[in-house]
Parts: structure tokens; C-alpha cells; sequence
């Protein structure tokens, strides 16, 4: 091989191996990572827009996509520094950010749990003063240093269950203050606007049971109670042992989280008092910021981080609160939303909750009302729960939209609303039956809807 031939090849390889590190790589950079198994009926939301498609094995995933798994489906997902993450069925998971660079052994990434239950192995622990791999839910903010655990969303609390390495736990607001590290073999629970419980221990058979919730269909169920019982927010049947593992949950839960005691031990029906229905209405202000994506048929309307809008609420358990929320507008016409603007967001809230005085009240049916500085007017219809500390969170069921001679949905599954008390709580004074302003709000959503279908005949 002449001298002239073998400067060639090595030109050619030098080409290749810099298309490798530069083109290939830049290529793939929006790829977070791969799913890698699907059991069941699960389906992918591109950029957490609709319509939704199918998921398959060896489908690529990247940071703003949310994946959903149907009842009795699982999907397991590869990312790009090797972490796994595994969907249970019935859960919601959305990919908020995902950067790792092996050459400066840097990563961040952020993972948004809306619904269900996942289980996590992140293999690559990487030393940084701030952890750089973070799950966020509806009460929670988790910190992970490594390396296998579990996340599981009820209503009102989420759940860490650490089987191996440290995960650090916060509520969402920074306003309740409180962090807990949970490391090998232990357990705490965020609730809504309340600070982690104190760690407590966990047994294989508690690790085992929350297994056999990801295994494939067929594959068995472990018997017995544990964590599996206290996770489903559901009292495990017969008592355990005394001095067991579930045991001591059970009593240091009902010890340090008195406010979230109707999750382990409900009242009885039998004795104490009657439950009774109160109307409750609020009003809110607060900045919003509208996102939106080519072909501009969808829009977010969401609330800036660090809560910057605040609100009153009268009749049950009243005071001042923050709110934080997020809303998904879908139009049936294309460019009905610019790409991106801000401005003031005023909502109404109001209904019938039912509940023990001094307990929690709940109630279906809640009508909340929103308009946008843009002329967005929101009519939204979900379950509201209301605690004593005076936090809420609304639950969306089903809404609509207008803008303009357009009107459209609300998508209950990726809208939230929840509430944060910021003021004195001074108890249930609402009255029973429907409270004027609920009547008062009601009329003019029928004016609205009457308004709305005359534009549409027009």
C-alpha cells in the first residue's frame, strides 16, 4: 500500500469517526431514551399533545413526551445513561427534561409522575452537590442519588418506597418546609401541602408485594399485607402482627400525619357524628403563562413556578390560598392559539362538598371558571377535596373552552388544579344547601354556553 493510499484511508477514517462524535450525535440529541417492553395497551402523547399513538417495543422517546399505560398494561422505559423506569397499569408519565453527556459525566433529568405508579433503577450515580435526576408529582419533589425506587400517587399524598441507594423528598411548594433522606429499605409519604413523614423501615415482603404490581399478567400475586395495602390507600384486611413491619407504618403514620389519617384509619360510620353538606365559593388571581406547538390546535395555560397568584375562599375552611395549575385547551380548528403569551388568569370556584366537621369534605360536581388576559374563557366541571389545614386540590372530570366564535375541550387527564393555604384556616361556616354565588355562577355559565351556540349557529 503506497504512502499516498494509506494517508487516504486514514483522512476517510478521521472523517468517520468525526461524523460519529459530531452528526451522529447531534442527530440523536433529542432522544431521551427507548421503550424497550409493552404489556397491554399503553400509548405515547408526542410533546404531551394529542392524538395519541400506540406504543410499541423499540419506540424512541424524548423530553416533553408523557406515555400512558391502560388498566391491566405495563411499559418499561431505557434511557440514555441506562436508567429504567417501569410503568405500572393505569399510570401517567411525562418526560419533562433528559441530557446526559458521558464525556463530561453530566445529566439532567426530569421526570413528571401525574398518575399511577413507577419503579425506578437508576444505575449511574453521578456525585453532584444537587441531585441531577428529579421526579416531580402532584405534592413531591424527589431527589435521587441512586439507585432502585418506587413512586405511587394517591389523591392526596404520593408515596417513596427506597429499596436501594438515597432519594431526597420535599412537598412541591417550597412554602412548606421540611426534607427527609430516605435511603435502604425505608418508606415516607408526602401529603398535599404537608412536609415528608419521618423514614420508616420497610421488609422484602413490602418490596415483594410492590414487585408483583409490575409483573406480567398470570405471574401472581403475593399474599399477605404490607406496603402493597398502605400504598393503594386502602386499610389491609384482618390486623398485622404486632411489632411488624406494617404495623409500625401504620402507628407512626397515624402519629405524625394526623391531618392524613382518613387514609389509614377512616372514621366508623357507627358512632361520632352525622357528615354534612356545605357550600364553599373562592375567588383567584394570579399570573399564567400559554404554550403552544405547530399546528397550534392545543394550548397549555399553566401557573409560573413559585405559585404567583393567590386566592379566597368562604364557606368551608376559609383563608387565603396559592394555587398552581396546569390546563390543556384543545381547539377542532388549527392556529387558533399563538405560540406563547402571559398575562393575569381570574378563576371561580364553587359547589357542594360533604364531610365530618374538623375531617376532610369532598365533592363531585364543582364547577371552576377561569378567564385569560387572551380572551380564553374556561369552563371546567371535576371533584374537589378540601382538608382542615385548608389546601384543595380539583380533580377535572370533563370542560370546555372559548376564544372568540371557537370553542373546544379541556383534557381532564394532564389538566390539574391543587391549592396551598396561606392564611388562617377558621373553620367550616358554610351554610347547608347551594350558596347564592354558586347559583350566581351556574346562570352564567348558561349564559355563556346560550352565547356560545349562537356564534356556532352564525
Amino acid at each position: 500500500m503506497t504512502g499516498s493510499r494509506l494517508k487516504g484511508l486514514m483522512l476517510l477514517l478521521l472523517v468517520a469517526i468525526v461524523w460519529c462524535l459530531t452528526g451522529a450525535g447531534e442527530a440523536q440529541a433529542g432522544l431521551a431514551g427507548q421503550i424497550i417492553q409493552v404489556e397491554g395497551q399503553a400509548d405515547l402523547m408526542k410533546k404531551g399533545q394529542l392524538p395519541v399513538v400506540p406504543l410499541k417495543e423499540g419506540d424512541g422517546v424524548e423530553p416533553g413526551d408523557v406515555i400512558r399505560t391502560k388498566p391491566e398494561s405495563r411499559a418499561k422505559v431505557k434511557f440514555i445513561d441506562g436508567t429504567t423506569l417501569t410503568i405500572a397499569p393505569e399510570s401517567r408519565v411525562g418526560i419533562e427534561e433528559y441530557m446526559y453527556d458521558a464525556q463530561k459525566n453530566q445529566r439532567n433529568a426530569v421526570l413528571q409522575v401525574f398518575r399511577g405508579m413507577v419503579h425506578a433503577v437508576v444505575d449511574k450515580v453521578i456525585k453532584v452537590e444537587e441531585p441531577d435526576f428529579v421526579v416531580k408529582t402532584h405534592t413531591g419533589i424527589l431527589g435521587v442519588r441512586g439507585t432502585g425506587f418506587f413512586v405511587n400517587l394517591a389523591l392526596m399524598y404520593t408515596d417513596l418506597l427506597v429499596e436501594l441507594g438515597k432519594v431526597s423528598a420535599k412537598n412541591v411548594f417550597a412554602e412548606v418546609k421540611g426534607e427527609v433522606t430516605v435511603g435502604d429499605m425505608h418508606f415516607t409519604r408526602i401529603g398535599v401541602g404537608l412536609p415528608p413523614t419521618l423514614p420508616m423501615v420497610i421488609s422484602e415482603k413490602d418490596i415483594q408485594n410492590l414487585r408483583n404490581r409490575f409483573a406480567p399478567k398470570g405471574g401472581g400475586q403475593a399474599s399477605g399485607s404490607g406496603a402493597d395495602a398502605l400504598l393503594s390507600g386502602d386499610k389491609p384486611s384482618g390486623d398485622p402482627p404486632p411489632g411488624s413491619t406494617l404495623q409500625t407504618i401504620i402507628d407512626t403514620v397515624k402519629t405524625t400525619v394526623t391531618t392524613d389519617r382518613q387514609f389509614i384509619d377512616p372514621p366508623r360510620k357507627e358512632s361520632g357524628p352525622e357528615p354534612v353538606t356545605l357550600a364553599f365559593t373562592q375567588d383567584y388571581a394570579g399570573t399564567y403563562i400559554k404554550t403552544s406547538q405547530s399546528p397550534f390546535s392545543q394550548a397549555t395555560y399553566f401557573s409560573p413556578s413559585g405559585a404567583s397568584g393567590t386566592g379566597t375562599r368562604e364557606g368551608v375552611y376559609p383563608g387565603r390560598f396559592t394555587a398552581t395549575f396546569s390546563l390543556l385547551a384543545v381547539s377542532p380548528d388549527p392556529n387558533t392559539f399563538s405560540p406563547e403569551s402571559t398575562g393575569v388568569f381570574a378563576a371561580q370556584m364553587a359547589g357542594n362538598v360533604s364531610g365530618l366537621r374538623g375531617a376532610d369534605f369532598t365533592g363531585k360536581n364543582i364547577i371552576l371558571t377561569a378567564d385569560s388576559a387572551g380572551g380564553t374563557h374556561f369552563s371546567i366541571t371535576g371533584k374537589a377535596t378540601i382538608l382542615p389545614n385548608g389546601n384543595l386540590v380539583f380533580t377535572p372530570t370533563s370542560g370546555t373552552f372559548t376564544l372568540g366564535s371557537i370553542t373546544g375541550t379541556v383534557d381532564p387527564l394532564v389538566s390539574t388544579w391543587t391549592q396551598t393555604a396561606i392564611g388562617p384556616v377558621t373553620g367550616t361556616s358554610g351554610t347547608p344547601g347551594t350558596s347564592a354565588a354558586f347559583s350566581k355562577i351556574k346562570r352564567q355559565l348558561n349564559q355563556r354556553q346560550l352565547a356560545s351556540n349562537r356564534v356556532r349557529r352564525h
